[in-house]
């Protein structure tokens, strides 16, 4: 792991996470590579600005195979809508501009942009409890029950089944999409072993 400060805010870059960057440099022969950077930066703008409207700073950025997580200092109890608002913040910029940029029809460029927008909006809102859409369910049960221990139990336990049944589905239709079969893997395998 590589670790280092600017500022107070602290940065973690783990090996998995530039193992994918190469992996997915490798694969797409730097086609849309840049684009798909641009997207992740996106996404996690769409966090950090709601984060400094409510007043709140950044204490670390992580870097990890699964994408980058921001941990906010929490130096103040906020309600629970501005955490929502937060944990929404990055779909919410994937998806507004990946459909500026889509009804902008500016030529092909801009169409595999609006796309992958679509794409990382949307799939980050899944229920996988390294996405904001687990994010925001544990934060959800957190804020009625204090504790998540169990929610993230019953979580795990449906965000597996369900890829499992998505993985036969493409196996009985005889889909093959290996993209699709290695990330669905891999984030049952996050699901199973994921700490917390």
């Amino acid at each position: 792991m590589i670790e280092f400060y600017i500022g107070k805010v602290r940065f973690n870059i783990e090996f998995s996470f530039l193992a994918v960057i190469a992996l997915l440099g490798v694969l797409d022969n730097g086609r849309n590579f840049i684009y798909g950077l641009w997207v992740c930066i996106i996404h996690e703008v769409g966090h950090i600005i709601p984060m400094f409207l409510l007043g709140e700073k950044v204490r670390a950025v992580r870097f990890h195979a699964c994408g980058i997580n921001i941990s906010p200092q929490k130096s103040i109890i906020r309600p629970v809508y501005q955490d929502i608002i937060i944990i929404l913040g990055g779909a919410t910029l994937n998806i507004l501009l990946g459909v500026m940029f889509y009804i902008s029809d500016m030529g092909i460029n801009a169409q595999i942009f609006a796309s992958m927008n679509l794409i990382l909006g949307l799939f980050n809102l899944l229920p996988y409890t390294n996405f904001d859409g687990g994010t925001l369910i544990l934060k959800i049960a957190e804020y009625f029950n204090g504790d998540t221990t169990e929610t993230r139990k019953v979580l795990r336990f449906v965000n597996c089944i369900l890829s499992i049944a998505l993985l036969a589905f493409l196996l009985v239709n005889h889909i093959i999409n290996l993209t699709l079969i290695i990330t669905v893997t891999y984030l049952i395998m996050v699901e199973i072993i994921g700490n917390g």
